[in-house]
Order: structure tokens, then C-alpha cells, then sequence
């Protein structure tokens, strides 16, 4: 979809809010944009954002492109601006993609313009500003959560998000010892102290500090099973299957065993 001056308007008031005026004049020197303050300077511009819009506007119009508009963002939204303000960088991701969205592009996590689904409704940006997965960002959610329960993370179905994603630990075990036993008895088989399938890397089970750390990955992932994966829907007591709070605990907890799983190596394969 064309980026028109509307679009250029709203970003324009969003992202002049994370830089102050003496870092748009700097930016607008380098990017080579016109400044209507510097050329300007007896009818300067009342405030940042209109300093943005007019320039962003000319430059666009000036090369017949939107990249102008995007390198703004670029710049002033850059992630290591952020680097001590996690929660600052997000917001202001979650901002600007508000409006995006809706023309087919958004922010993403390394801090560039890229295409995406086009918004089509009001209540779908919403839908989409607030959906978990984005909120899940700052907590580094390990990516083979992510990819078992995606969907069910958009669509804000938390219970089967977390029942999913307590599956791909379980999935992962199995693929890395190539056993074909599930739940409990997996992890019970897998992570024996006697006659072990995996270990932690540089952990020979040889010390009650070796056996503490091995035991307590093992049980981990017991919990994760019997938490939740073991649980069905009309069960759920043991946490909300609504709460947001809960979901993003066990998704934490979830995405943490995997963690722990990346530093595990495969000693033993199971014959099937």
C-alpha cells in the first residue's frame, strides 16, 4: 500500500516524542534532509513532530520513495538507543506499529521497517498491539516455544498456548535421544543419574553440586509436565487458563527448560 501523508503525520507524533531537537537537527544534517528551522528561522516550526512531518514529507516527495519516512524511524527508534530502557523500547515498537500496520509494514525486533499482514480493521489493530506474543518480547521467550504455539498465542488462547508449548519440551527430548516414550517416563528414562540418555555438557554426575543441577533440570521439566501439560481445560485450578500473568509464568518457566536443553548433549540413544 502507498504511504501517503497521513501515515507521515501519525508517525511523526509518535516518534518525535524519543528524540529531542537538537538530535532531529543532527539527524536531518546527516540524512541530508531540509531543516525548515535552519532555513527557516524566522517562522520555525512550534514543535518536534511538525519538524519531522514537513522534512519527512519533502524528502519523500523529493525522491518519489517512502524509504525517506522508514530510515526516520530507523534512526530514531534504533534499539541501542534503548539499551538500558527494555520496557521503553518496546512501547515505542508497540506504538509506531499501531499505525503501520495498517499499511502493511511494521517495526521489527532488530529495528527495521519490514512488511507485514496488512491491518483491515480498528479492532484488529488492537487485537495485534496487545496480542501476548509481542508482549512476550522482553522476556526472550526461547524460539521453540514460540513456533508450538504461535497461533494460539495471537488469538489470545492462552490455555492451549501454554499446553502446546509444555509439548515442545517433551517433542525435543525425544528428538535429541531419539526415544519414542512420552510424559513422565520420558523425562524419568532420559534423565536417569544411573544410566543417562542426556547429560548437561561438562556435567559427569560426579559431584553432589553435578547431581543437584541434573536433578534439578529433570524435575523442571516433570513440573512442566504434570503443570501443564497433564492438565485439561475444565481442570485448569492449578492457574487461570485466562490470566495473562499465568501465561507468560509458564511460558517463562517453559522457555527456560529449553534454555537448559541447549546445553545438553546426547550420550545414550534409545533403539526403537
Amino acid at each position: 500500500m502507498k504511504i501517503d501523508n497521513k501515515i507521515i503525520e501519525e508517525v511523526s507524533k509518535i516518534i518525535a516524542e524519543y528524540a529531542t531537537g537538537s538530535e532531529i537537527t543532527r539527524l536531518f544534517d546527516r540524512l541530508e534532509f531540509y531543516d525548515y528551522d535552519l532555513h527557516n528561522p524566522f517562522t520555525k516550526l512550534s514543535t518536534k513532530w511538525k519538524r519531522l512531518n514537513h522534512s519527512i514529507i519533502e524528502k519523500c516527495n523529493k525522491e518519489k520513495s517512502a524509504r525517506p519516512f522508514f530510515r526516520i524511524i530507523e534512526e530514531i527508534l534504533n534499539p541501542i538507543s534503548f539499551q538500558d530502557n527494555h520496557e521503553g523500547w518496546y512501547e515505542a515498537k508497540r506504538q509506531v506499529n499501531f499505525p503501520l500496520r495498517f499499511y502493511g509494514f511494521e517495526l521489527d525486533d532488530a529495528g527495521k521497517i519490514v512488511k507485514t499482514m496488512q491491518t483491515k480493521t480498528y479492532s484488529e489493530a488492537v487485537s495485534r498491539s496487545q496480542n501476548l506474543l509481542e508482549k512476550l518480547e522482553p522476556y526472550k521467550i526461547h524460539s521453540n516455544v514460540i513456533k508450538f504455539c504461535k497461533p494460539e498465542l495471537l488469538e489470545k488462547n492462552y490455555f492451549h498456548a501454554i499446553h502446546e508449548a509444555s509439548k515442545s519440551t517433551l517433542n525435543r527430548i525425544r528428538d535429541m535421544n531419539n526415544s519414542s516414550a512420552d510424559g513422565a517416563k520420558l523425562i524419568e528414562q532420559t534423565f536417569s543419574t544411573k544410566n543417562p540418555s542426556l547429560i548437561i555438557k561438562n556435567n559427569r554426575l560426579q559431584s553432589d553440586k553435578e547431581r543437584n543441577e541434573y536433578n534439578a533440570l529433570k524435575h523442571l521439566l516433570l513440573t512442566i509436565n504434570f503443570f501443564y501439560r497433564n492438565t485439561t481445560a475444565h481442570e485448569a485450578k492449578i492457574y487461570n487458563p485466562k490470566s495473562e500473568t499465568d501465561a507468560i509464568t509458564a511460558l517463562t518457566l517453559i522457555s527456560k527448560a529449553h534454555d537448559l536443553l541447549d546445553n545438553c548433549e546426547c550420550v545414550r540413544y534409545f533403539e526403537n
